[in-house]
């Protein structure tokens, strides 16, 4: 009998913390939803996903506007997917950071050394310079950022800065 009334009393106690955990963050969640329903309404953007987490567990994860406008499918944040863009720089430096501090790359060295089918230019390409946006390697031209083609590799995906 003790037993049983232990485990219901921990599958309470678990069942009103679980309950308990998203109420503790409900204000700020209640504020970002604001911000982030006004910013797609008022850019020119169709949609947008956002899911943050504490401690490793998802306190919240919700879509907004469409992930297919003609259609009318609407984000939903386990499911659409983003170019993320401009983000992939800091994401590339934290990396980055990590294999130097590891001793793991050497940032002054032709980049042939880490990738070497990059093609041998008129003067050295080193990868503090790509890591700085120094190296002369050209941005996108026309309509390319907009492109949702798939690349198959690392070969391909350097095949347009051959110059």
């Amino acid at each position: 009998m003790p037993r049983r009334y232990f485990l219901s009393l921990s599958f309470l106690l678990f069942f009103l913390y679980a309950q308990a955990q998203p109420a503790r963050y409900q204000a700020a969640i209640d504020s970002a939803r604001s911000l982030v329903e006004r910013f797609v309404a008022f850019s020119d953007i169709p949609g947008a996903a956002v899911s943050v987490s504490v401690g490793g567990e998802i306190v919240w994860s919700e879509g907004f506007g469409y992930a297919d406008l003609e259609q009318q499918v609407p984000v939903a944040p386990n499911r659409t997917k983003f170019r993320i863009g401009s983000v992939s720089k800091p994401l590339t430096a934290a990396g980055l950071g990590v294999l130097y501090d590891e001793g793991k790359v050497a940032l002054d060295i032709p980049i042939q050394t880490y990738v070497p089918e990059f093609p041998v230019k008129r003067w050295p390409v080193s990868l503090r310079q790509l890591a700085g946006h120094l190296s002369g390697i050209r941005h996108y031209r026309g309509n390319e950022f907009l492109s949702t083609t798939q690349v198959p590799g690392r070969e391909a995906s350097i095949v347009g800065i051959k110059q």
